[in-house]
């Protein structure tokens, strides 16, 4: 995180701001760990001498926390999403020309909080649900002083209407229409429910929700599967919350979520190169109509934990690689248990790929949804879903 001191009268209230962030550091949402806060400062602070103490007291303890810049907007460009956070002491207005043109979407736009030199007021200006910037301002508020400022309807008006892309970051949910969400939360803030399709029970249960029961499905079912009853859509024209792992359609009436619970088992021979596994992955995925949103991570065996095909894949889809020893895996009950890698890790048959998948998933309380599929004949991949309510019956 870094926060900006955008002049002189600025400086010791940053300053203040970073030993009270040191006590106390803020986590942004989804981190299990406070950040680590540096200060910002113009170049002529230090090449034309410390304005007061409060800069030669930072240097003088903490040297390595203090950047400066020449510009700020270029600053701004180098570094604005290098970092999780940006507190700016001074102008709202110097803040927002810095960073406008470097937005992208609030699903990656870090947050952005302003303080007045005065110390009167945190303004959460930027990325206040998503990225936790009304968070931030309202933790500002408590370890400092000042007045979280949040201007969100969703947080600023009366009743028990609350954002419902946080509501959906909170249960560890991947929004997949954010062009919908705008519709949808604007529905909540009229008093509207919204229809909810979620046989997984990725949500509990919530008064801004109307659930459907789990026969209906919000489009065509896979081959081989049974049709269920289509979802109606809402006389008052809101769309439809649709909760699942799988590829659901697009349609102007629902605003998709997936839900990220599957975890792909992998086994390989050592000569497979990187791109033929993400081609199987990639195959895999579309052949099953699985949600690339809904996978949380690859598995494999331990030994194969540097094997430079498995690691570019997780690499590559920016997912953790879970390991397992073959003495554990060999514990899972599996479909489809292979000889061959009994003997070359030295155990009883079982399958790499499918116990891997099934114990990343957090087995016993998970399903193979997906059993052990060989490619090319060197490479096996398996998934499984965590959890027991896994609505895809």
């Amino acid at each position: 995180m870094l926060c900006h001191a955008l002049s002189s009268g600025a400086l010791p209230l940053a300053c203040r701001l970073l030993a009270a962030l040191d006590r106390s550091p803020w986590s942004p949402p989804g981190s299990s760990g406070g950040l680590r806060c540096r200060l910002s400062v113009p170049k002529r602070f230090v090449t034309d001498g410390p304005p007061g103490n409060a800069l030669e007291a930072q240097l003088a303890s903490a040297p390595d926390s203090v950047a400066t810049y020449g510009r700020l907007r270029d600053f701004m460009a180098r570094e604005y999403h290098r970092h999780k956070a940006h507190v700016f002491v001074g102008a709202i207005g110097i803040a927002v020309r810095s960073i406008a043109p470097l937005l992208i979407h609030k699903r990656v736009d870090p947050p952005v909080v302003v303080m007045d030199a005065a110390g009167n007021y945190a303004v959460s200006v930027l990325s206040g649900h998503w990225g936790g910037g009304n968070g931030l301002a309202r933790h500002i508020s408590r370890i400092l002083g000042p007045a979280a400022v949040i201007t969100t309807a969703s947080d600023s008006l009366p009743g028990p209407s609350r954002a419902l892309d946080e509501l959906l970051r909170d249960a560890g949910l991947a929004i997949l229409d954010w062009d919908a969400l705008p519709r949808a939360q604007a529905a909540l803030l009229e008093g509207h429910k919204l229809t909810l399709w979620d046989p997984c029970r990725a949500l509990g249960e919530n008064a801004l929700f109307t659930r459907l029961p789990d026969g209906f499905t919000p489009g065509p079912r896979r081959k081989g599967k049974a049709a269920g009853k289509g979802v109606p859509a809402p006389d008052d024209g809101t769309p439809i919350v649709t909760i699942h792992w799988r590829v659901l359609p697009p349609s102007p009436k629902t605003f998709r979520v997936a839900v990220p619970r599957l975890h792909v088992g992998v086994g390989c021979r050592l000569e497979v190169a990187p791109d033929r596994l993400m081609a199987a992955f990639e195959r895999i995925v579309k052949e099953e109509e699985l949600e690339p949103a809904a996978i949380a991570s690859i598995a494999t065996v331990a030994p194969k934990a540097t094997d430079a095909a498995i690691v570019g894949l997780a690499r590559s889809l920016g997912l953790p690689l879970k390991t397992f020893p073959a003495d554990k895996l060999v514990q899972v009950p599996t479909p489809n248990p292979s000889g061959a890698a009994g003997c070359l890790f030295g155990c009883r048959p079982f399958s790499v790929c499918e116990s891997a998948a099934m114990m990343a998933a957090g087995w016993p309380e998970a399903s193979l949804v997906v059993p052990k599929r060989r490619i090319e004949g060197s490479m096996t991949l398996a998934v499984a879903v965590s959890g027991t309510d896994v609505g895809d019956g």
